[in-house]
């Protein structure tokens, strides 16, 4: 056989079996699609004073409520579902029995905004109770950081817009968690590290017509979250 054939058959041989390994592979992986939406309308009503403290866009028509000041949701007078309408599509992938992905997508109908990634980390149990998951992940700040998109995971319209504005609300690094029970108490604990590189920040556009980067470097926390029967206690450190 020329040299150039058996280089050529030798290739095609790699090539099958490199496919057949990944069709493999992926076969064994258990997929889980699963998504959430919102959809929420609303208006403010009565005069008030237009502000120079915001974006010169808001000088004529007065700003009326900050539905959520990390993506410059903003309601003024008249009706709109723009804000705070958004869908998420969430896919899990289970590798083995200790190691799984995730990667999350949200799309919301703010101005301005655009299909975003959310999360899109690696989970690995590496022993009994302990988990180490490395990649793009919601900042923990609050008990309802982690899943504050989701409307229906709470009984109120949304989180205080108050305490979960932040310019910031995911980070890149990683995330070691203990899973234990203390009696009757389950207690989940957390250590996390990482950074965010913000770019076109949304938060930004309510105080300046042109947005600008965010960026928090060196962010290390961790939290401590105990349950029992329908009590739930949490602290956080960041």
């Amino acid at each position: 056989m020329p040299t150039s054939r058996l280089v050529l058959t030798l290739r095609t041989l790699c090539l099958i079996g490199a496919t057949s390994l990944t069709w493999q592979i992926a076969s064994a992986v258990e997929w889980d699609v699963s998504g959430f939406g919102s959809v929420v309308a609303g208006r403010t009503f009565g005069a008030c004073a237009s502000t120079t403290a915001m974006a010169p866009r808001f000088s004529d028509d007065c700003t009326r409520y900050i539905a959520d000041w990390s993506h410059a949701s903003v309601y003024e007078n008249r009706w709109t579902a723009s804000p705070e309408s958004r869908l998420g599509v969430q896919l899990n992938a289970k590798v083995t029995d200790t190691l799984t992905g995730v990667v999350q997508l949200m799309g919301r109908s703010a101005p301005g905004q655009a299909v975003g990634l959310e999360w899109a980390y690696l989970s690995h149990d590496f022993a009994p109770g302990w988990t180490l998951q490395v990649g793009r992940k919601r900042l923990p700040l609050y008990y309802y950081s982690d899943f504050q998109d989701v409307g229906y995971a709470y009984n109120t319209i949304r989180p205080s817009p108050d305490v979960y504005g932040w310019d910031v609300v995911n980070y890149n690094g990683a995330n070691l968690r203990r899973m234990d029970r203390w009696g009757e108490w389950s207690v989940r604990q957390d250590l996390f590290a990482g950074g965010e590189n913000s770019k076109n920040n949304a938060y930004t556009k309510l105080f300046s017509d042109t947005r600008a980067r965010v960026s928090w470097s060196n962010i290390l926390g961790g939290s401590v979250e105990a349950t029992k029967d329908w009590f739930t206690a949490r602290l956080t450190y960041v």
